[in-house]
């Protein structure tokens, strides 16, 4: 049985924007059954995030940013890593790319090898770019 959709459904963008932020437009509180969101919940649930999607502009352009932010992005927002080994995420970033991470520790380091357990943040990278010849 699945709940009927609200009358004031979230728009397909509005739907994108929500999902770039880890914000769900249902939930299936059992099998076979699911519960829709309506803009107006969803909207409120960004702006608790920071994120203005009051109007259908406001909608676009933190769409428009979200998505850009995320093409750009060299690394997703958590990394896990098992073992010891640096994670695949950390091995595979593009040559000449410094990063810091800021370890559960208290520590600062500027490579991903012999990290301790625990949670630890990729606080910065910086890809960098050799000039081109023009």
């Amino acid at each position: 049985m699945t709940a009927p959709r609200p009358a004031d459904q979230p728009s397909e963008d509005l739907s994108r924007l929500a999902a770039l932020h880890g914000v769900a437009t249902s939930y299936s509180p059992s099998p076979e059954r699911s519960v829709w969101a309506s803009a107006t919940a969803v909207t409120l649930t960004l702006a608790a995030l920071g994120v203005d999607a009051s109007t259908p502009g406001a909608v676009s352009a933190a769409l428009a940013a979200a998505e850009r932010e995320r093409g750009e992005r060299l690394l997703p927002p958590t990394v896990v890593g098992w073992g010891g080994s640096p994670p695949a995420a950390l091995a595979a970033l593009p040559g000449g790319t410094r990063l810091r991470i800021d370890t559960e520790q208290g520590e600062s380091r500027a490579s991903a090898d012999g990290l301790p357990p625990g949670v630890h943040r990729p606080v910065s990278y910086t890809r960098l770019t050799l000039p081109t010849n023009s």
